[in-house]
C-alpha cells in the first residue's frame, strides 16, 4: 500500500515536470552533462540524446526532436567532443523526442544509424510520419 501511494506522488510529479516542458516548448536547450563515467546528456529538456564515448569512437542513443539537432550538436562539442567521432546513432523508436534529429545528425556526424526497419522511412524524412506537414510528435 506504501509503495502504491508512492507511486502514485511520483507519477503525479512527472505528469507535472511534463506539462511544464511541453508549455516551454520541445527543443529548449538543456546544458550537457555526464551521468557516469563515460556517459553523457547532451539532448534538449525534454529530447533524448544521450553520448558514450569511449577511444575507438562514440556512440550516440537516440537524437531528441526534429528541430534540436545543431543544440545536441553544440551539446557535444561544449564536452569538447567532435560530431565526426560519432560513429553509430542507436535510434530505439520513432518518437519525435528520441528520432526526430536523426537524418540531421547522421548528415553532421556520418555515422551509422541503427535502427529497426519500421523507424528509417521517420528518419530519413527528418521526423514526420506519412501525413504529417512537419515536424512531427508522438506517432497516432
Amino acid at each position: 500500500m506504501k509503495d502504491a501511494e508512492r507511486g502514485k506522488e511520483l507519477q503525479a510529479k512527472s505528469d507535472e515536470v511534463r506539462a511544464a516542458i511541453v508549455k516551454i516548448g520541445n527543443a529548449t536547450p538543456a546544458a550537457p552533462f555526464k551521468i557516469i563515467g563515460n556517459l553523457y546528456t547532451v539532448g534538449v529538456l525534454n529530447g533524448k540524446a544521450y553520448l558514450l564515448t569511449s577511444p575507438q569512437g562514440h556512440i550516440l542513443f537516440g537524437a531528441a526532436y526534429a528541430n534540436a539537432g545543431e543544440i545536441v550538436e553544440k551539446n557535444v562539442e561544449a564536452l569538447g567532443f567532435k560530431m565526426t567521432d560519432i560513429k553509430v546513432i542507436l535510434i530505439s523508436h520513432y518518437h519525435n523526442d528520441a528520432a526526430g534529429a536523426g537524418a540531421y545528425l547522421k548528415q553532421k556526424t556520418g555515422a551509422q544509424v541503427m535502427a529497426a526497419p519500421v523507424e528509417i522511412g521517420y528518419i530519413e524524412r527528418g521526423g514526420v510520419l506519412p501525413g504529417q506537414s512537419g515536424g512531427g510528435g508522438y506517432p497516432p
